[in-house]
């Protein structure tokens, strides 16, 4: 379900709020509000990436799957982060499942309208490298654990 955007709603999530007012001002028609509801998939291995979801109350979680099929929680997102950032900026593919894991709210971009943003707002840019670097430094550590 869609609903109204807000600018509250854009500054609610830890990287949407570094957007410069004038930019966000001018991406806001493309953004995007939804309620996330418990169990609510949100993307699936093999799917095209479409949309980037930032949480701004709720949380998602990532599942990977082995070839036997068996699946394993591999990440968290809430308001501090975004799901499908990797895989936009990447192959455009999903190669993991994300479910609302915690019900409440987020907004989300087109694949063609984060670029843009992406090229457009430095601090957000930033931010988002900043993410996949935190989300990449704990996949590392979880196999240092899973190892050790």
């Amino acid at each position: 379900m869609q609903k109204d955007l807000q600018m509250e709603d854009i500054e609610a999530n830890a990287l949407l709020e570094l957007i410069e007012p004038a930019i966000a001002s001018h991406f806001a028609a493309h953004i995007h509000k939804c309620d996330l509801n418990r169990n609510q998939v949100l993307h699936q291995p093999g799917q095209r990436a479409e949309r980037v979801y930032f949480p701004i109350k709720g949380v998602v979680a990532t599942f990977s799957e082995t070839l036997a099929g068996e699946c394993v929680q591999t990440a968290i997102t809430g308001c501090d982060g975004a799901v499908g950032i990797f895989e936009i900026l990447g192959s455009g593919q999903f190669s993991s499942k994300a479910t609302v894991q915690i019900p409440g709210v987020a907004v989300f971009l087109s694949n063609e309208t984060f670029r843009q943003l992406f090229g457009a707002s430095r601090p957000f840019r930033f931010a988002c490298r900043r993410h996949m670097e935190m989300a990449l430094t704990e996949a590392r550590q979880a196999v240092v654990c899973n190892a050790l």
